[in-house]
């Protein structure tokens, strides 16, 4: 192999400049009459042409998104087509308020993220003194525009449940990785103004 290419390469010296890229002249051999071997491939990413044994060849760009190869100073957060999460992020943005009372109604609020990229397609449950129930992000729940990440849902608080300081607990899970936080609330019995208005005036 390297004698013939050492060949092509003299047979291409005698001629190469005279303008026409004739055999066995090409790119890499001679550049004056065939043009460079060089730049990126049209259509597909990542891959462009270099000279290898004298033969223009398409070759795979190492540190380019698009390569199908998760390379140093990519993430999922920065390149997701070629990298998987490895963690996820629940922040809860609602309610803004802990404190409620017996019987009020609270919308659970929470944004998602992996690698710090939004998510809009996690599955999203929330477990405490209600039970469990699912967050969505469908524009449907107090959640936004459905196409964020942000996810919601109501949960009402029973009104005979023992006043006091309850966990919630918030799950994210995508793409078979796990996130996870806890807040809390504080529930007090909620006052009666009507019976209390008439005690006052007896």
């Amino acid at each position: 192999a390297v004698f013939l290419a050492a060949i092509m390469a003299q047979v291409s010296a005698q001629s190469c400049g005279d303008g026409k890229c004739d055999s066995p002249e090409n790119s890499c051999t001679c550049a004056k009459d065939c043009g460079k071997c060089e730049g990126v491939v049209s259509s597909q990413v990542c891959r462009a042409y270099a000279c290898v044994e004298n033969q223009c060849t398409i070759y795979t760009v190492a540190g380019c998104c698009g390569n199908n190869v998760c390379e140093s100073k990519e993430s999922y957060g920065n390149c997701p087509v070629d990298c998987l999460p490895t963690s996820i992020s629940i922040s809860v943005i609602g309610p803004e308020e802990k404190s409620f009372g017996r019987g009020d109604e609270i919308i659970l609020k929470i944004k998602v993220t992996a690698d710090e990229r939004p998510i809009i397609s996690a599955k999203v449950s929330a477990k405490g003194f209600f039970g469990e129930t699912e967050l969505f992000n469908d524009g449907k729940h107090d959640d936004g525009s459905g196409s964020d990440n942000i996810y919601a849902n109501k949960i009402s608080i029973d009104p005979k449940i023992a006043e006091g300081s309850y966990d919630i607990f918030m799950k994210g899970e995508f793409m078979k990785i796990d996130g996870n936080t806890t807040f809390q609330i504080e529930v007090n019995p909620k006052l009666d103004v009507e019976t209390n208005a008439k005690s006052n005036y007896r």
